[in-house]
């Protein structure tokens, strides 16, 4: 009786050692695929060739959004904007450190912004512009331009329309 309870031990023993080894060996495969996906993951986004740009096209809408509060209350009373053009300050760029500053033209329906020469992939392109009310909000709408759309930002790129909070 003894011998059998002490096989018997020695059977569940083992079973559980299987267990926990296949258990150990799935844990360390997740583990090891985990890092894989996210080392991947890290080297892609880091390493887009484009990301300078995308970063430079996303500081450009701030910059604009940060000025255009008086465009914003022009459209709402006179559903047209006053023609000008004027420098729109974008900031630093990394690469250089340089100041960079956008060409900024209105018209009576949009307004465009145009990048100054230089390297990237937004050197000489444009992007239009046009204010449109959306539930009683007004919004800025991506309309035309020569940006490509991979470099634009996702609201931009779908129609959205870029929200500018008014003060």
């Amino acid at each position: 009786m003894r011998n059998e309870n002490i096989d018997y031990t020695l059977y569940l023993y083992r079973i559980l050692l299987g267990l926990i080894n296949s258990m150990l060996k799935n844990i360390v495969i997740f583990v090891l695929i985990s890092c894989t996906l996210g080392v991947g993951i890290g080297y892609a986004i880091y390493s887009d060739p484009e990301l300078a740009s995308k970063q430079l096209f996303d500081r450009t809408i701030k910059a604009f959004a940060q000025n255009a509060s008086a465009l914003n209350l022009q459209y709402r009373n006179d559903q047209a904007l006053t023609v000008l053009e004027r420098e729109l300050e974008v900031g630093d760029t990394e690469s250089t450190g340089e100041n960079l500053s956008v060409q900024m033209k209105v018209s009576k329906k949009s307004v465009q912004l145009i990048f100054p020469d230089g390297d990237g992939a937004l050197s000489n392109q444009t992007i239009i512009l046009e204010p449109f009310l959306k539930e009683n909000v007004l919004r800025w709408k991506c309309h035309n331009g020569s940006v490509l759309m991979r470099l634009r930002s996702k609201n931009c790129r779908l129609g959205y329309g870029i929200l500018i909070t008014e003060k």
